[in-house]
């Protein structure tokens, strides 16, 4: 480690907590209509931006520049939304109404509560009321009335909190929305005792840019899996009590090429005039609706929108639900008036449609009290019971991330006091990353250049390959190979790492030497290297400590896998660490090439102290039961399922057969207990 750059997070003991009253929070998204802009979103690792990046006042009301109210149309355009893969909203008492998405808050096992809401959108500011009964004798209907928490243009965000009693039996209740009329939807609660929680977890439920809609047709849409979803939930003793959306819920990365406002933006030349280009009512209005209409129109896919509305809902953020990278870019770009307003602005629809708040809700107290865990109010990180067994772990590693940070110790600390103050009933935490934590490193480009050729054929034949993947295999072509073998790639760059390829497209937009380290997203890159190991240090700590045993759950690259940390020599002791991917649960897999290159990469390496860290042999066979050779990762589309089975976690990756939606599972994998 270079000594003028000091590891800012110590492996030791983490330092005393000591919780600050807090200072008054105002809501960074003031009452409709807007008269003027809110500050922007300040990605809190890089300095704070300068009296420049304010901005000036504006008249900006709910209609725009005093015209009529603008039509909303579903997103993605009206040709792809022929395509059938997405749905218009439903007609109800209260005119167009999207939703109801369901949503899982957390559970109180001393006083038998179980807490949850519904978000329910209308074209009408008319109140909405739910009638919410359970299945068991002796229990009335509740009925529930909303609370406005936003609107947007003639749509109004309707919020019903729920509050359930939970007994000494599983229950199955049922709910119904007077503004959709004779709809009702069905939930499994889990008994106040319960362990056996069982629940579902995914990624990237969307496809990026670069798939074709002859190819999402070919796929069978958003809904192919999520109908696989609907119909293990559907079966008597295999129903979840909640789903856990790793990340990418929606892709925002088509904002770049479908808004003009923005791709004229591109075009400007400099640094500092791209940094200081001046944030316009016209962007302000035209990216609330692309994202407004991005959430309306993806939710209400097929099959997906009956899982949002039957199952409780947990999300975590990663860079496809802003676009593609955000956070891991140069500063000039990430603190720029354009990407911090454009972050503000996914991050309130974000908040809204994800979490069914605002930052403002976020930070009162009330029955969502200490639901997200904050150091500075703009990060979002939760812990939360799935049972009196398990709990999870939700760090927000996207709203304080920059090129050299994922989190700040700020937020590490806040969060580890939060895990000392489980009940010594937890057995298992299982901490969700968005992005894996155990991954195959990737060789030097100029090292894959070697194996896949020396000659100046083969070695552009492999790139060509590999950048399919690769943005950085990419860029280093071009250096090595010249400009042509870059144009060759550049239209498909970073599949193969769950990266859409923007970054790659919009870096070199701006003139940047090559592309931006397409690996500066994931926890092995070399910048991160002493984050990841201070964190896996921590967390083996507490699992000592409170003999507790912490997995992960990850998706954001396209391929399923399991990894572990462990200690050869005492295989179950409270350093076994399970690293479970899922992804994706929509988009395509990585190319062949790059999945062989990552498994020439899936090494087991010496964490350090005894530990060793692994991918496993998790799938011997394919789909077809045809032997594979390479078994660590599979290049097909998936999803897991978990439930806690006594004292153990046992996790399965369901992955799509040679049948479209078709999936065939794999596993378990049991974690045991730490004894």
């Amino acid at each position: 480690m270079n000594p003028e750059k000091p590891n800012p997070y110590p492996s030791g003991p983490p330092p005393a907590y000591s919780a600050q009253p807090s200072a008054a929070h105002t809501d960074v998204y003031p009452a409709y209509p807007v008269q003027s802009y809110p500050p922007p979103f300040v990605n809190s690792g890089y300095p704070p931006t300068t009296a420049s990046g304010a901005y000036p006042p504006v008249s900006y009301g709910g209609a725009p520049y005093g015209g009529a109210p603008y039509p909303v149309t579903p997103y993605p355009t009206a040709a792809e939304a022929a395509t059938g893969q997405s749905m218009p909203s439903k007609k109800g008492q209260s005119g167009q109404v999207f939703g109801p998405y369901l949503r899982y808050v957390n559970m109180d096992v001393g006083n038998r509560m179980w807490f949850g809401s519904i978000l329910v959108l209308t074209s009408s500011p008319s109140p909405v009321t739910a009638t919410v009964y359970s299945n068991l004798p002796g229990t009335s209907p509740l009925y529930v009335p909303s609370n406005v928490i936003d609107t947007h243009l003639q749509y109004t965000f309707h919020r019903i909190d729920l509050t359930l009693p939970m007994g000494d039996y599983p229950a199955m209740w049922t709910y119904s929305i007077d503004a959709l009329s004779e709809q009702t939807f069905n939930f499994h609660v889990a008994s106040v005792h319960d362990r056996n929680w069982r629940f579902a977890f995914y990624s990237c439920s969307g496809f990026s840019n670069s798939v074709s809609k002859e190819e999402r047709e070919r796929l069978g849409g958003v809904g192919a899996l999520w109908k696989d979803v609907l119909s293990l939930h559907r079966e008597n003793g295999k129903e979840f009590h909640v789903m856990l959306g790793g990340g990418d819920q929606i892709y925002g990365d088509p904002i770049w090429k479908e808004l003009d406002g923005l791709k004229a933006w591109l075009q400007i030349k400099g640094k500092e005039n791209r940094r200081n280009a001046p944030w316009t009512p016209e962007l302000e209005f035209a990216v609330s609706s692309f994202y407004f209409n991005m959430y309306t129109s993806h939710f209400a896919t097929p099959h997906l929108r009956e899982a949002l509305a039957s199952i409780p809902s947990i999300f975590q953020i990663d860079d496809h639900d802003i676009f593609d990278g955000y956070g891991s870019y140069p500063e000039y770009l990430q603190h720029s008036q354009y990407f911090q307003n454009i972050g503000r602005i996914a991050w309130r629809f974000y908040l809204l449609f994800q979490q069914h708040t605002t930052m403002r809700l976020a930070a009162l107290g009330g029955p969502h009290a200490r639901e997200f865990i904050s150091p500075n109010g703009q990060t979002f990180h939760f812990v939360k019971l799935l049972g009196p067994s398990v709990a999870l772990f939700g760090p927000d590693t996207r709203s304080e991330r920059t090129p050299m940070q994922i989190l700040s110790p700020q937020s590490y600390n806040l969060l580890f006091q939060t895990l000392r103050t489980l009940p010594p009933t937890i057995k298992h935490v299982i901490a969700m990353l968005a992005v894996p934590i155990v991954y195959p490193r990737l060789k030097a480009p100029e090292t894959l250049l070697t194996h896949f050729g020396k000659t100046k054929r083969s070695a552009n034949n492999a790139v060509n390959e590999i950048g399919k993947g690769l943005g950085s295999v990419a860029g280093s072509a071009g250096r090595l190979l010249g400009k042509g073998t870059i144009d060759d790639v550049l239209g498909n760059v970073k599949k193969g790492l769950g990266k859409s390829g923007l970054m790659s497209g919009v870096i070199s937009q701006f003139g940047e030497v090559d592309l931006l380290d397409d690996l500066i997203d994931h926890w092995t890159h070399p910048n991160h290297t002493p984050e990841r190991t201070a964190l896996i240090t921590r967390l083996q700590a507490h699992a000592s400590q409170t003999r507790t045993r912490i997995s992960f759950i990850s998706g954001d690259v396209h391929c399923a896998g399991v990894g572990r940390f462990f200690t050869p020599t005492n295989p179950t002791d409270p350093t076994l660490m399970y690293q479970f991917i899922a992804s994706a649960i929509v988009n395509i897999p990585p190319p062949k090439g790059v999945l062989k290159m990552l498994h020439s990469s899936a090494k087991q390496l010496d964490f350090g102290n005894g530990v060793k860290e692994e991918m496993l042999d998790m799938f011997p066979k394919d789909v077809d039961g045809k032997t594979l050779k390479d078994q660590k990762l599979i290049g097909r589309r998936n999803w897991g399922v978990g439930c806690v089975v006594g004292d153990e976690l046992h996790v399965v990756i369901r992955v799509e057969g040679t049948q479209t939606g078709v999936c065939v599972p794999f596993g378990p994998i049991v974690v045991p207990p730490v004894v």
